[in-house]
């Protein structure tokens, strides 16, 4: 089952810190995405949140960021 995500706009302008954060008003929406994925203990396995992150339309070098933070808090 694909799982679609809200694409993110450009992010060129935003400092390092704004492009982590999440704005109040999609809050819900990635919420309802994270439990639609069934976390177990409140994690999702790479499996699950490989399709969506994908989908996210985010830059290649962010998404290398993320799938590094992944790695090295899980190994």
């Amino acid at each position: 089952k694909e799982i679609s995500s809200p694409s993110l706009s450009s992010t060129t302008s935003l400092s390092c810190e704004s492009l982590w954060a999440v704005r109040p008003e999609e809050k819900n929406t990635f919420d309802g995405i994270f439990e639609s994925l069934a976390p177990a203990n409140g994690l999702l396995s790479g499996e699950k949140v490989r399709p969506v992150l994908i989908n996210s339309k985010l830059p290649l070098d962010v998404l290398g960021k993320v799938f590094m933070a992944f790695l090295i808090t899980f190994g």
